[in-house]
């Protein structure tokens, strides 16, 4: 694959998840530094390649200079703190532009090389991805998406080739795809169980991302040895960009929203094997965006059953579960936030509906998120019935 610098920019001005004040943004945001680096021919002497698969597999240290209080051959980041929707503060991170280059690089080589026929083996999207809400690729197989931690939405990168780098959850397939689905398995399963991996990012340990290539589902839908060359690179860069530490993550970088993903649909591959191995356990379905977990059931004995499966898995992985955010229901579970500028909600515009009203799958969508927004607010009537066909 030729790597074009519209498609590093791409990916490399994803190096922050928010906005950044000016002086910090125009230093990183632009790679025009590397791109020349490229251009003179220079690459060799800033990284060291992976001579089969041509992959950057680490700086050059010799010809770098690094603070002498960062350990080993790694690099300093620069920390910053982000208000959530909340206005508690979250933790990020900007990564070391070398080596976030290094990962823009490797990732644009992997796209060709395993990434597309991963997704793409069959209906890739509903399988690999089945129970994944936060997808780093959509249907189309050319949309590389990071995650908006705030606004729970896929962000898609733009530029030439599919990238795209506009708010646009609603040209996802797989997203449209898993929102359907959410709602059939609502509907079928009368009981619901929320949970959260107690601070994902923190407690990725660095090394389990290269451990991932002897896993499913990469063992089963990748050939044998083409994913391992992106995993390896992916356990080291992820920690030489944290001071060379192995446990956790940078957040903010489209890096880690990349890395914690391929790290979630192995716990989503887990996850499902242990469902299908226990004839008990076979009727739960269950949806994920990034570490918040969905599961639907029939009852809550068999929720609270796959609890305990789920809890060795997260173990298995270096993770544990969020216990006081661990919560098991009837009906479906609440959403937090809404959009309540939708004229099908908004009681001052009235309703759009006459009595002859069809719905469309993505009325009903639309529907599900306000009537899920209004229990979390307890703030409907227990008298709110609907009637209505679906197309």
């Amino acid at each position: 694959m030729s790597i074009k610098s519209d498609n590093i920019n791409a990916i490399f001005n994803q190096f922050s998840s928010t906005n950044l004040p000016s002086f910090v943004n125009d230093f990183f945001i632009h790679s025009d530094v590397v791109l020349r680096a490229i251009d003179d021919g220079k690459m060799d002497e800033i990284y060291k390649f992976d001579d089969q698969h041509q992959y950057i597999i680490n700086l050059n240290y010799r010809v770098l200079e690094k603070p002498k209080y960062i350990y080993s051959n790694g690099a300093e980041s620069i920390k910053y703190y982000a208000f959530k929707n909340d206005l508690t503060l979250r933790p990020m991170g900007i990564a070391n532009p070398l080596w976030y280059f290094a990962f823009a690089h490797n990732i644009l080589l992997a796209h060709d090389d395993w990434l597309m026929p991963f997704y793409a083996d069959g209906d890739g999207y509903k399988t690999v991805t089945n129970h994944s809400d936060s997808p780093i690729l959509g249907q189309d197989l050319t949309v590389f998406s990071r995650m908006d931690y705030d606004l729970k939405k896929t962000v898609n990168l733009n530029i030439l080739h599919g990238f795209r780098n506009e708010v646009q959850t609603k040209s996802n397939d797989v997203y449209k795809y898993n929102q359907i689905r959410n709602i059939t398995d609502e509907g079928e399963h009368p009981f619901y169980m929320k949970l959260d991996v107690e601070s994902y990012y923190q407690n990725i340990y660095t090394h389990q991302l290269d451990k991932l290539a002897d896993l499913p589902p990469f063992t089963g839908n990748v050939t044998v040895g083409m994913c391992r060359p992106l995993l390896t690179f992916l356990d080291v860069f992820n920690m030489r960009i944290s001071g060379n530490q192995t446990k956790g993550i940078l957040q903010g970088p489209f890096s880690s929203q990349f890395s914690a993903e391929l790290l979630g649909l192995a716990l989503d591959s887990a996850i499902q094997t242990i469902l299908n191995s226990r004839p008990e356990l076979k009727e739960i379905t269950f949806k994920r965006f990034v570490d918040d977990f969905t599961f639907y059931g029939d009852n809550q004995a068999a929720l609270s059953l796959a609890l305990v499966q789920i809890d060795r898995i997260f173990r298995s992985f270096g993770l544990n579960r969020k216990v006081e955010k661990t919560k098991i229901g009837r009906g479906f579970p609440a959403i937090k936030g809404g959009n309540f500028d939708d004229p099908i909600f908004n009681e001052k515009k009235g309703s759009i509906f006459g009595e002859a009203a069809v719905l469309t799958m993505n009325n009903v969508v639309d529907l599900r998120k306000k009537i899920g927004t209004l229990i979390d607010e307890n703030n409907i009537s227990p008298s709110l019935q609907l009637k209505c066909n679906t197309q």
